[in-house]
Order: structure tokens, then sequence, then C-alpha cells
């Protein structure tokens, strides 16, 4: 028990937080919005990577679009790791909150890597798209997304609601990390 904890009453672990560090591993992998070194953050690439390279967890960030969908994304506004000053130049400085996931979708999430790091840049990740909290989960169990043969993304639309749409990854090789998320900015998503 830390100082920290001691101080505000707890004294001892429950018995069912016993029960959890009993079955966790000592060392775990956590991968950092997939993987930052070799692949732009939070993409697909990032977590596929992550996920066939052992990961035990794929850390993201969470925000929500205006239109109440949970993103993987670091920053609150989009400049650094998009083209929203090319597309959305009058709202480039405009959070994350204040776009549609569609209008998301028309971003392109991975051309600043191979600008950045062009040591490490591949061809692939030009176009790559913002990752849904979703998108996270089905990388996670083996999944990708689904794409028509120009490598846009496949989505329909039912309701109102956009429904993604995946294919088991071929290149999977059966490794499943758990999800670690974590809310960024939450003052702009109330209830979240």
């Amino acid at each position: 028990v830390s100082c920290s904890s001691a101080s505000k009453g707890f004294t001892s672990l429950s018995e069912e937080q016993k029960e959890v560090l009993a079955y966790l591993p000592r060392d775990i992998v956590i991968s950092h919005r997939g993987t930052t070194y070799w692949a732009p953050e939070e993409t697909e690439a990032a977590m596929r990577w992550a996920r066939n390279t052992g990961g035990d967890y794929l850390e993201c960030d969470i925000q929500r679009t205006k239109d109440g969908y949970l993103l993987a994304l670091h920053d609150e506004d989009l400049q650094r790791t998009t083209d929203v000053a090319e597309k959305f130049p009058e709202r480039k400085d405009a959070p994350v909150s204040e776009f549609t996931l569609e209008e998301l979708l028309t971003l392109d999430a991975g051309s600043w890597f191979n600008k950045a790091c062009p040591e490490r840049a591949r061809k692939g990740f030009s176009g790559l798209d913002i990752l849904t909290l979703e998108d996270v989960i089905r990388i996670a169990e083996g999944n990708r997304i689904l794409r028509d043969s120009t490598g846009k993304r496949l989505y329909r639309k039912e309701n109102g609601k956009i429904i993604m749409q995946y294919e088991k990854d071929p290149a999977d090789n059966g490794n499943r990390p758990g999800i670690y998320p974590e809310t960024k900015e939450p003052r702009l998503f109330p209830g979240i």
C-alpha cells in the first residue's frame, strides 16, 4: 500500500484486488497509441503492428465526435496528425468535438508520419483514417478495416448511424491484447 492510498484510509488490498494481481503477469507490454515508433500513432497500421508484435494492451486516447462517436485520438485538435488545415482550413484550430465522424473520416491521419520520420515512411501510411474505439477493439480481436480496391474505408449508414465494416485480418497471428483507454480532454465531453 502506498503512502498516498494509506492516507486516504486504505490499509490493504481487497480480496478481489488480490485475485486480479494473482493472474496478471509481472511484466506487461502496453503499446502506447499502438506503435508510435514504427507507424503513425493511433492508426490501423500502429494498432495492427502492436497487436502482431505481442503487445499485451493497446493504449488509446478517447475523445468524442460532435455526433457522439468515440475516437482514438491523442491531441485536442487535429493539426499535428492530420491534414485538417487543407480539408477544413477555417476550422483547423477547432477541437475534435466540433467535427462529425464522417468529416473526420475524410482526413489523412498517416501522411504526417512519412514527412516527420522519412527513414520509417511507408507508402501505405498515406491516407490512413482516424480510428474509432470500435476499430481498436476489432483490431485487438484479429480483424482489420474493410476497404475497397483503392484503399478507401468501407462503412454503411443505417437509421442515421454509421456502421463500420471489418474483415478477418490475414496477417493476424492470434495475439489478443486488451484495450487500455485513456480519456482525453474530458472537460470537452460531459458524461464521457
